[in-house]
């Protein structure tokens, strides 16, 4: 019962932990937010298309501008967790969930393929899917959300900023 709510609706809680506090830093050459993620599209020429709450959006709509397509580019976990799904829905395409623990959960909607499977444990950065046209959207895109004891939150404070 669990699990169908929240297909249909969000996530649950888990446990774990992710950093609450500090700093800026950087793993690797992946600038760290101080709640201790990361932008899932680690690319120069990166873009919010579509804000937290405009129109009543839920999440945020990354895309990269120039040359080149977004679709197709790597969508990287933005922080370490064990993936709760990864499959098809209506709405979202192919979307991975993962649990952080602490009861916060991403999800990565729209992908045009995962490379994840349930049940698996990803890294902060790691390759997880590939930026897609999947479910309900109109062109290629990653949207991102991050869910906090069931309730989506704005992921613009727990990732580094992106511009406009």
């Amino acid at each position: 019962a669990e699990y169908d709510a929240i297909k249909q609706n969000g996530m649950s809680s888990g446990s774990g932990s992710l950093n609450n506090g500090g700093g800026k830093s950087e793993i690797g050459n992946y600038p760290v937010s101080s709640k201790g993620m990361i932008a899932p599209l680690q690319y120069s020429n990166v873009y919010i298309s579509q804000h937290y709450g405009h129109n009543g959006h839920k999440g945020v709509d990354i895309c990269t501008r120039g040359t080149g397509s977004t679709m197709g580019k790597e969508i990287r976990a933005a922080a370490d967790g064990v993936v709760y799904s990864a499959e098809f829905h209506k709405s979202w395409g192919n979307n991975v969930y993962i649990n952080h623990g602490n009861g916060v959960y991403t999800r990565y909607a729209h992908c045009s393929k995962m490379i994840v499977s349930a049940g698996d444990q990803v890294k902060q950065g790691q390759v997880i899917a590939y930026v897609g046209n999947t479910g309900n959207s109109f062109g290629p895109h990653l949207h991102f959300e991050v869910w906090v004891n069931g309730t989506r939150t704005n992921p613009e404070v727990w990732i580094p900023s992106l511009p406009d």
